[in-house]
């Protein structure tokens, strides 16, 4: 893969989900769930000194959405922090969440030949810590650091391959292009590099239907407006509201009026 003049490396796509393997090693089934925006190219950073894998705002939240359908324990038992460099941390050892463990990331970039793409698993980014189970899903906060704004590829994604680049400085700019492969040893099981086909699988999360959630109603006497407050994840919370002081109802969301 050759990097931009920015030193970045785009993507063509990136998807979380789950895929499924023959006994040769081979893919087999698979299904994701396409992040980002549509018609949106997202691009990422190398950076051997970061931990885990950073991921710009709209991006984490997508994830870490998704992450509270992996399983039940993870609707429960998952806590991330929103601030720059959280990660997610998971209540118990690391060794007590093995289905979650089977979902992982499809990723490929936009230069790759051949069709190449990498699948990734979850468990590549997780870490056992006094007790608890770190997921170095790391947020990004692109007000901050203008980096930020960009995916970035740390040492527990690099530690599943062999990497190395190639500098040519016969052209003019000269180009840097990155290479890797599969670690005979620290590559996790259903790590993957290459352009195996695969079927479609059937949709691995769960369904949050039937969960509870609270709402807050709030009724302001004076301004004459009613709220409704909600959140789901860490979509953020959202609120609802009327208000009788016109001539006509106003609804509006936040600030926004409607």
């Amino acid at each position: 893969m050759t990097a931009t003049a920015a030193g970045t490396y785009a993507f063509d796509s990136v998807g979380f989900g789950k895929m499924t393997f023959n006994p040769d090693g081979t893919p087999d089934t698979e299904y994701f769930i396409e992040l980002g925006y549509t018609n949106v190219t997202e691009a990422a950073i190398v950076a051997p000194n970061f931990r885990g894998i950073g991921l710009p705002t709209y991006l984490w939240k997508q994830v870490v959405n998704l992450l509270y359908h992996t399983s039940a324990s993870a609707l429960t038992e998952i806590t991330c922090d929103a601030t720059n460099g959280g990660i997610c941390v998971l209540q118990g050892s690391c060794s007590s969440y093995a289905s979650i463990w089977t979902y992982s990331f499809k990723i490929m970039f936009s230069d790759e030949t051949n069709n190449n793409y990498i699948n990734m698993p979850l468990g590549a980014l997780a870490a056992d810590q006094n007790g608890a189970c770190n997921l170095y899903i790391q947020f990004l906060d692109e007000t901050e650091q203008p980096q930020s704004s960009q995916v970035v590829l740390g040492s527990m994604f690099l530690q599943q391959f062999i990497n190395y680049w190639a500098y040519d400085y016969s052209t003019v700019p000269p180009t840097t292009t990155y290479y890797m492969q599969l670690s005979a040893s620290n590559t996790l099981q259903n790590s993957y590099i290459g352009n195996g086909t695969t079927t479609p699988g059937t949709n691995p999360f769960l369904s949050l239907t039937g969960t509870t959630q609270q709402v807050n109603v709030y009724h302001d006497p004076v301004w004459m407006t009613s709220s409704i407050r909600g959140s789901i994840g860490f979509q953020g919370e959202a609120d609802f509201g009327v208000s009788l002081l016109t001539d006509f109802p106003q609804t509006f969301n936040q600030a926004c009026f409607y």
